[in-house]
């Protein structure tokens, strides 16, 4: 049975991870942050100038989404990762 977080945490022989458990907060803190700098770029470049903000506001959705797309791919690497790691443990535990 797994432990709890407290429990992962304090765990010094690794035995079980957090990074499974907290990894939608994780991205969740990601797309907040993602969401804040593209809000930043678009405010400083208006007040840079009006007609290029105009242009900011347009392109920002686009890369607003392209960064959210590469925090959500690390994730699920991340995520991969962590399930071919379980999965080859359960291989050596088997008894042959």
């Amino acid at each position: 049975m797994g432990k709890s977080f407290l429990g992962s945490l304090f765990d010094f022989g690794f035995d079980s991870l957090i990074t499974p458990k907290i990894i939608s907060i994780i991205y969740g803190i990601a797309m907040f942050f993602i969401a804040l700098g593209t809000l930043a770029m678009v405010l400083g470049v208006f007040s840079e100038n009006f007609l290029a903000g105009i242009g900011a506001l347009v392109i920002s959705p686009i890369i607003f989404l392209l960064w959210l797309i590469f925090a959500r791919v690390y994730c699920e690497v991340i995520i991969a990762l962590f399930k071919i790691a379980e999965n080859t443990s359960a291989w050596k535990s088997k008894p042959e």
